[in-house]
């Protein structure tokens, strides 16, 4: 996918900005940006203040207001904090697999058009949703497909229409290019794993954590971690971070919420508030490794999903100075 940003300034006295690259968090409305040349981070940490469009498609396009939290110019990097114009409801409607089917067979903007249409009418017109929108009739027949249409209108109907925009159309269709563009970004970010990891079929730390606050909180909540660990790698101290949609829980009820939710290989040691522009990604001050080798004649079983077991003779000495390269 191709998104292409473009930050100006209420002044209009100054050009618009094309960053090299810019991403928009989702679990604490939160993101980095970077500029190709100095000057123009100069800009931004003067202004301070800003609006970013974005674009994909060019029909998809969506509006925020950013404001700079930390950077530096001469790195061409800046942390900021935004406001997003859409209804957090939205993330109800991310589910990879499903999505995956919707983008790859439909135009989303034509077929949130066309759903528009038929929300305020006695009973939903299929073919008049899909009609314009799809983007290959044979491949339509795919039960697969099928129902991954008919679970995207039945949330976006209840969660979108009825309970953020309530039943609003105008309002609703006002807004139908921007939640494009917000589904094509929700897709495109967790392709890069930018933000948050999903794998469809495949039980991760952060998606067993997610499942575990939607039990608690009744709702989809999105997570962002401090990093990722590849399979077989253990985390100790993992720091991950969420909007709480509740006011009246405690943190230690929210703390024995998720333990009791919680598979017995993943615990919560602590929760604790957090400033509204904190990044577990970005503001973490250090990472240490641990690589445990397990150099004997004969496996230990007990040990087998936490070392590697290597029964032949090692250099020490030379393994030291090897290591002296992955320093950081």
């Amino acid at each position: 996918m191709r998104f292409l940003h473009m930050i100006f300034f209420s002044s209009g006295i100054e050009g618009p900005i094309f960053p090299k690259k810019m991403y928009f968090g989702y679990t604490n409305r939160s993101g980095i940006v970077q500029t190709f040349y100095p000057k123009d981070m100069e800009l931004l940490l003067s202004k301070r203040r800003f609006l970013v469009k974005s674009f994909y498609m060019s029909e998809n396009y969506i509006i925020r207001s950013v404001e700079i939290t930390s950077g530096q110019a001469n790195a061409g990097i800046s942390f900021f904090r935004y406001e997003e114009p859409l209804p957090s409801t939205l993330t109800l409607l991310y589910d990879h697999t499903k999505l995956e089917l919707l983008i790859n067979n439909f135009d989303l903007k034509s077929l949130i058009d066309n759903i528009n249409d038929e929300l305020l009418s006695d009973g939903f017109d299929y073919e008049s949703i899909i009609e314009s929108a799809v983007l290959d009739d044979k491949k339509f027949n795919d039960e697969a497909i099928q129902k991954s249409l008919l679970w995207f209108v039945n949330v976006y109907k209840e969660k979108v229409f009825k309970e953020s925009y309530g039943m609003n159309i105008d309002e609703l269709k006002k807004h139908s290019a921007m939640i494009a563009y917000k589904l094509y970004e929700m897709k495109e970010i967790n392709d890069k794993g930018l933000v948050f990891q999903g794998q469809p079929n495949v039980r991760t730390v952060q998606g067993t954590i997610e499942d575990a606050l939607e039990k608690i909180f009744k709702t989809r909540i999105f997570t962002q971690a401090a990093g990722r660990t590849d399979t077989g790698v253990h985390a100790v101290m993992q720091v991950v971070a969420f909007n709480c949609p509740s006011e009246k829980m405690t943190l230690k009820n929210i703390k024995d919420a998720m333990n009791a939710n919680l598979p017995s290989d993943i615990y919560v040691k602590k929760v604790f508030e957090v400033p509204r522009n904190f990044n577990p990604r970005f503001h973490v001050k250090k990472r240490v490794y641990h690589y445990y080798i397990l150099n004997s004649k004969e496996p230990n079983i007990f040990l087998r999903n936490l070392v590697w077991w290597f029964p032949y003779t090692l250099d020490i000495d030379r393994m030291r100075k090897a290591a002296a390269f992955l320093e950081g």
